[in-house]
């Protein structure tokens, strides 16, 4: 969220916030592909969380980034793309509720034709080698 956020006020005051502080505010969704591919993620968060007020859906982050930059709306995204974003003082990185803090576990999918592609192959072993780097850093 943009920095003068009254939620990043609220969690200032209070140190967390709830899930109605936070279910009363939009959401920009990012959805970069059909329902059906991310039901997984959403299975991973509570149904109140999923049933959020949602102001707009876009495939891409960078262009919710720019929606938030530019209004009251909020962004739920990786820790890695919001520490990426929130290099300056624009934007306010908070953690969620506590009732939406179960962790999601990516997976990688591919069609069975592409399996045994060396090609392939070496693109998911690259992908998995940079995540488990990336994890072992924290």
């Amino acid at each position: 969220m943009r920095s003068g956020h009254s939620l990043a006020r609220r969690f200032d005051e209070a140190g967390a916030l709830t899930l109605e502080e936070c279910l009363a505010h939009r959401y920009v969704e990012v959805r970069p592909g059909p329902e059906w591919v991310l039901r997984a993620m959403d299975a991973s968060v509570s149904e109140a969380w999923i049933a959020r007020p949602r102001a707009v859906r876009t495939p891409y982050f960078f262009s919710a980034v720019q929606m938030v930059r530019r209004s009251d709306l909020c962004l739920t995204c990786s820790e890695t793309l919001a520490r990426e974003v929130a290099g300056t003082d624009e934007f306010r990185i908070l953690p969620l509720p506590e009732e939406c803090s179960k962790k999601w576990v990516p997976k990688l999918v591919w069609h069975e034709r592409g399996h045994r592609d060396p090609a392939m192959q070496w693109l998911r072993s690259v992908i998995t080698s940079l995540v488990h780097e990336q994890d072992s850093g924290r």
